[in-house]
C-alpha cells in the first residue's frame, strides 16, 4: 500500500490513510490478535490487515494535526512487574523503555507509568491503580483467532485467567487481571457474519504488497 514506511523492530504497524486508521494483526507462535481499548462509551475501530509471520513494525506517524496515534495508558504500582506481563506474558516489546515504559502491543501500544497526585493540566485528578477489581469502566479488548490457543499459551506463561474461555451468542470469551488489577477482556468472534469474524480478516499487509 503506497504511503507507508517502516521502522525494524517494533511490532505494530499503522497509518493514517484517507481519515481511516489501518492497524496490523500481530502473529507470533501462531497466535494472531488484534488490540482494541474498550470502555463505558461505544468507540469504532476500523479493520487492520495482519503479517504472515512475526516481522510487525511501526509506521511512519503523520505529522501533525493530521496524525494520531492510539495508547493506552495504565498505571501500575510495579512498573517493572507491569513490563513483564505485558511483554512476556502477552508478547509485546518494549518500544520505548524508560520512565514511562511503552510497550507495542499487536496494534496498539501500552503506556505504563506510576501514579501520582493532581497536576497543572490535570488539577483535580489523582492516578492510582484500581481501589476494586471488581469494579470496572474500561478495558482492554484483544481479538484473536484461536482462543483456546491464546488461553493455554498465556495460562503456561503465568496469565491468571477469571475463567476458561466460555461460548456466547457471537462469540467466546474470557477474562484476565494484569498484576495491578486491571482487566482485559480475550475473545474470538464465532458469528461468521460478526464484525470480527476472524473470516473477515484481510490476508495481506502494506509491508508485504510494497515489497
Amino acid at each position: 500500500m503506497a504511503g507507508l514506511s517502516h521502522d525494524r523492530g517494533i511490532p505494530g504497524t499503522w497509518r493514517l490513510h484517507g481519515g481511516e486508521v489501518l492497524g496490523i494483526w500481530a502473529q507470533r507462535k501462531g497466535i494472531e490478535c488484534l488490540l482494541v481499548v474498550t470502555s463505558a462509551a461505544d468507540s469504532v475501530v476500523k479493520r487492520g490487515v495482519r503479517p504472515n509471520q512475526w516481522r510487525c513494525r511501526m509506521a511512519e506517524l503523520p505529522p501533525p494535526p493530521e496524525g494520531i496515534v492510539l495508547t493506552h495508558f495504565i498505571v501500575s504500582d510495579d512498573v517493572e512487574r507491569s513490563r513483564r506481563f505485558y511483554t512476556e506474558v502477552l508478547g509485546g516489546r518494549v518500544a520505548f523503555p524508560g520512565d514511562p515504559v511503552n510497550v507495542a502491543l499487536a496494534n496498539s501500544w501500552i503506556v505504563i507509568n506510576v501514579g501520582g497526585g493532581p497536576t497543572d493540566d490535570k488539577p483535580s485528578v489523582t492516578l492510582e491503580t484500581p481501589r476494586d477489581p471488581d469494579r470496572v469502566s474500561s478495558f482492554l479488548n484483544i481479538r484473536v483467532k484461536d482462543i483456546e490457543a491464546v488461553y493455554a499459551e498465556w495460562s503456561a506463561r503465568g496469565a491468571q485467567f477469571l475463567t476458561p474461555p466460555k461460548q456466547h451468542q457471537y462469540e467466546k470469551r474470557c477474562y484476565i487481571r494484569d498484576p495491578d488489577g486491571h482487566l482485559i477482556e480475550v475473545g474470538q468472534t464465532t458469528d461468521p457474519d460478526g464484525d470480527w469474524s476472524p473470516a473477515h480478516w484481510p490476508s495481506s499487509t502494506p509491508a508485504e504488497e510494497s515489497e
